[in-house]
């Protein structure tokens, strides 16, 4: 019963869920996906395996992205046939390229990065 029954926190990285022992392997079959994030202190963190929607959520929430710039950040992955976000991938529009440096891998600066 402890072995089939024991709840766990999922490994990967920037994912906060807990399920029991058995139901791991779906987990991450249904809720991760080959898009990574390599903003700021992401490209560090490891494997986050999103999925594409996870993806959009984490740039959104974690990194704190408006909805245009998160649009055409997923457009200019598309466009360089990438599944990991980076920085050339946010527009810039003639300015600085910023954003939001990681609310769950950086809590502590908080800041912006270029």
């Amino acid at each position: 019963m402890k072995v089939h029954h024991r709840r766990l926190r999922c490994n990967v990285p920037h994912c906060s869920v807990i399920i029991y022992n058995i139901e791991i392997d779906t987990h991450i079959a249904q809720s991760h996906g080959p898009y990574e994030c390599a903003f700021g202190q992401c490209q560090n963190a490891g494997a986050s395996s999103f999925t594409e929607d996870g993806l959009i959520r984490h740039l959104k929430h974690n990194h704190n992205m408006s909805p245009g710039a998160l649009t055409n950040t997923i457009a200019n992955m598309r466009m360089d046939g990438t599944t990991t976000a980076k920085s050339e991938h946010f527009p810039n529009n003639g300015r600085v390229r910023r954003w939001e440096d990681c609310t769950k891998c950086a809590p502590q600066q908080g800041g912006l990065n270029a």
